[in-house]
């Protein structure tokens, strides 16, 4: 048997090294067993999860705007009757006050207004309106009646085209009635038309260009726009100016200038030309056959024939001919006129 005497310094030595290993194992074990647990916790998430719950939240309703409810209320106060009153306020003895005496009123002023005055006011503009063909009588659904150099007619979309040509410019010259004339007679008839007519110019020789892609309200801003491109764009000199707008170039020719005049679906077409029509930049005249049967296509895609009156300019015989035999029998209530030399 032996007997082992320890050095107190070693024996203290001892103790805390027990006490450190004591510590790391104890640290050891309590992060195992925290590592354990949360393992099973999160394994047990997946397996068993959590019941689904419902619940029902309070309906949400957004109030109305203050400002549109009041607007909606001063609507709703607008629509009830006024409140009158019917009675009159009597009394069955004298009171002690008097009311005062009625202030003298001039007769004069009472019999200002006549009643036969009223009546014939009415009368009168109700002819006026019937003279001008604003009326919804028969009759009255192609428009007022427009007169261009002698040839009157009634429509409310209306087209004027102008062959610009210098045959047709040397012609005009001569029947005393140049192109600046004619100029003055277009702006004279769009001061004349009313608000509910619509126009449209279009100026052509082999080539065209129209004063706007569609037929405009005769208001007063486009009768304006209508004078200033007449007043720049309107040829006098017989060629058309290539600046201007919407110009067509290539030698279109007359049928083409008819069917986009037709595409505004007009119901009246001035046309002033002297009747010679050719395409290309040679001297193929367009036969007359051909212009009547376009001409009976064009009227064919409208509700109701357009009226076409051509009025002619130092024209020859045989187109004179030609031209008012294709108005008689396609430009419905069309008529033909020439001016003459």
């Amino acid at each position: 048997m032996r007997n082992a005497v320890l050095d107190p310094q070693a024996a203290a030595k001892l103790r805390r090294r027990q006490i450190i290993i004591s510590v790391i194992v104890a640290s050891i074990a309590v992060h195992l067993l925290g590592g354990t647990l949360a393992g099973i916790w999160i394994v047990a998430r997946y397996l068993l999860p959590t019941p689904a719950t419902f619940e029902v939240k309070r309906e949400i309703r957004i109030a109305a705007e203050e400002r549109q409810h009041r607007m909606n209320m001063d609507q709703f106060d607008a629509l009830k009757p006024k409140p009158t009153f019917q009675d009159k306020m009597s009394t069955a003895r004298p009171t002690e006050f008097a009311l005062p005496d009625l202030p003298a009123m001039p007769l004069a002023a009472l019999s200002a207004l006549n009643p036969s005055d009223l009546v014939s006011d009415q009368l009168n503009s109700l002819s006026a309106a019937a003279g001008d063909g604003a009326g919804s009588g028969a009759g009255g659904g192609r428009g007022g009646a427009i007169s261009f150099l002698g040839v009157t007619s009634t429509g409310s979309r209306v087209v004027l085209l102008f062959d610009i040509s210098k045959t047709v410019n040397n012609a005009s010259a001569r029947a005393n009635l140049p192109m600046e004339a004619i100029r003055e007679k277009v702006v004279e008839l769009i001061d004349s038309v009313g608000i509910n007519t619509t126009f449209g110019i279009g100026q052509f020789a082999r080539n065209y260009a129209f004063f706007d892609q569609e037929l405009l309200p005769a208001s007063d801003p486009n009768k304006a726009r209508a004078k200033e491109w007449l007043a720049k764009w309107f040829s006098t000199t017989g060629s058309l100016n290539r600046g201007t707008p919407d110009y067509v170039p290539g030698s279109a020719g007359f049928l083409v200038v008819l069917a986009e005049a037709f595409k505004l679906k007009p119901d009246l077409v001035y046309i002033v030309s002297d009747g010679g029509f050719y395409r290309g930049s040679g001297s193929d005249k367009i036969p007359y056959d051909e212009i009547n049967r376009r001409l009976r296509e064009l009227q064919e895609t409208l509700p109701e024939p357009a009226t076409i009156n051509f009025i002619g300019v130092g024209m020859k015989d045989d187109d004179r001919k030609e031209m008012r035999s294709i108005i008689r029998s396609r430009g419905g209530q069309g008529k033909f006129r020439e001016l003459e030399d």
